[in-house]
């Protein structure tokens, strides 16, 4: 499914539970369109920071390493 990673030193910003976890998804990319009309397609991934607790959600951004 997703790649996971816990955090259980921190706490939910919502609800103050200690269920964080991240999640690396993947998020599709629109590139272009080729010829004949056909979409050109890409993928990357992207964390989330998700509360097991409250389930609240929040996407991260991709660091681009500049």
């Amino acid at each position: 499914m997703y790649e996971t990673h816990e955090l259980p030193d921190t706490p939910c910003p919502a609800c103050g539970a200690y269920a964080l976890r991240v999640e690396l998804r993947l998020a599709v990319l629109p590139l272009s369109v080729l010829a004949g009309g056909q979409p050109k397609l890409s993928a990357t991934t992207r964390p989330w920071l998700v509360c097991g607790a409250c389930g609240i959600e929040a996407k991260g951004r991709k660091d681009t390493g500049s």
